[in-house]
């Protein structure tokens, strides 16, 4: 079973809390920490974002929110926004194709290659409150 986390962005930090495995593999319950920023309960929810169970290529847990560097099947590189869609019960990555129009890749397309070596290549290299310049590149 993955951990349950989440994170929330308040006064320029991320704040983690959610079920946690101990060192016996007991499940614990971590509580959010405060930040001095006051946040109504729906701003608490729209800006909370999930732990996807998933880890990079160099063992960075992959979060919503995040920001993820890939390669296509054929090596194009290309850069996508994690997020979780309701319809599909799905983390997915939101990327602008060659056309300029956002197209959703599930997890297999984009954080594993796509040949018999099953791989991990997909990076994270930010998130959408520190770096949202990254998703403007190219």
């Amino acid at each position: 079973m993955r951990e349950i986390k989440f994170r929330l962005w308040s006064s320029n930090q991320f704040s983690y809390w959610g079920f946690i495995k101990d060192y016996w593999g007991h499940l614990l319950f971590a509580g959010i920490t405060t930040t001095g920023e006051p946040l109504s309960m729906k701003e608490l929810l729209n800006r909370s974002q999930q732990f996807t169970g998933l880890q990079d290529k160099q063992d960075k847990e992959i979060w919503e929110g995040d920001i993820v560097k890939s390669k296509s099947i054929v090596g194009e590189e290309f850069v996508g926004r994690v997020f979780y869609a309701d319809s599909q019960a799905a983390f997915l990555l939101s990327v602008k194709n060659k056309y300029g129009v956002m197209i959703a890749l599930d997890p297999i397309s984009w954080l594993y290659a796509m040949d018999e070596s099953d791989d991990v290549i997909g990076e994270v290299i930010g998130n959408i409150y520190e770096n949202p310049e990254l998703l403007e590149a190219k």
